[in-house]
């Protein structure tokens, strides 16, 4: 397998819109900038098959931006869109690249997507440029920075607030990319877990941008990519208050904490031994429509409800 990275800052000048969180966001733009983005770009090939892996510092992206940054890059690497990944980290506090809430109504930062364009045709073109033979190390850990956000309140409902014992994706995947002298070419990880925690008005990549800063100084170069993992009901356990009534915010020493921790965790699962395995390089896109079932009705619901109450006073659950 040959494979090449790199990575291109894609942080935006302050003055350019917020996406994250809808109050803060109705505030008013970006004032300054805390840290660097970066598109970072992983490009792969193993005998006939290619493919481009795509991180982005940014929230969310809309589908005809995506499209859109899919067709420029295929034009430029001769891939098809089934042979690349669009990851973003879903930091809360990037710039408005993306559809939700308010943020729905605005027209896109024109300026600013070209800019990102540009950012990810350099970072594509060089990563292939760069490819060379590898040898590929894969390993799967725990990761403890994740907590479920949606505490049940006993009355049916749940709480915005930490929920201990509630339901997070925990795991760590870790593959690390060598060429054949033994140097770091990509290492590519991933944890399920809201970057929510800082607020206000500072571009920043998160805790995701710390864990790859702290990983990069680990290996002694610029090579670590996050993608995010399934952390829709997952922010930071440290978040947390101490009473784990509320989630605790716009704090960045906490931000810093929960990227070295994460950082700490990859560097377990490398240093108690990856596994060397045979890649195989396969590439698919799937497009699924979920339809909603129809909602219960209010005797249905209700029926449910006595049902529950029944069982739970037999013991039964």
């Amino acid at each position: 397998m040959k494979a090449g990275f790199a990575r291109e800052k894609i942080t935006p000048p302050p003055g350019t819109r917020m996406i994250g969180f809808a109050v803060r966001d109705r505030e008013g733009p970006c004032t300054a900038i805390h840290d660097d983005l970066y598109a970072r770009v992983l490009y792969l090939n193993h005998g006939r098959a290619e493919a481009l892996l795509v991180a982005l510092d940014i929230c969310m992206m809309r589908r005809a931006d995506a499209d859109r940054f899919k067709g420029a890059l295929g034009a430029a690497l001769g891939l098809a869109p089934r042979q690349i990944l669009l990851s973003m980290s879903h930091t809360h506090v990037g710039p408005c690249v993306g559809s939700w809430a308010w943020a729905q109504f605005l027209p896109a930062d024109e300026l600013y997507l070209q800019e990102l364009e540009a950012a990810l045709l350099r970072a594509a073109e060089q990563a292939k440029k760069s490819a060379r033979n590898v040898n590929v190390h894969a390993g799967l850990g725990r990761t403890t920075i994740p907590m479920n956000r949606r505490r049940p309140t006993g009355d049916g409902k749940v709480a915005w607030a930490p929920h201990p014992q509630g339901v997070t994706c925990d795991l760590l995947p870790v593959t690390l990319f060598r060429d054949g002298r033994g140097r770091p070419v990509a290492l590519v990880f991933s944890a399920s877990c809201h970057p929510s925690t800082a607020g206000g008005h500072e571009i920043s990549a998160e805790y995701p941008g710390v864990a790859c800063c702290a990983l990069d100084d680990y290996l002694g170069a610029e090579v670590s990519m996050f993608l995010q993992g399934t952390g829709g009901d997952a922010k930071p356990a440290l978040s947390a208050s101490p009473a784990r009534d509320k989630w605790l915010s716009n704090d960045w020493n906490i931000v810093a904490a929960v990227g070295r921790t994460l950082a700490r965790e990859v560097v377990a699962v490398i240093e108690q031994g990856l596994k060397r395995v045979r890649p195989v390089l396969r590439s698919a896109l799937v497009e699924m429509k979920l339809p909603l079932a129809a909602p219960l009705s209010r005797e249905e619901l209700e029926a449910l409800a006595r049902a529950l109450t029944l069982l739970r006073e037999q013991g039964i659950c």
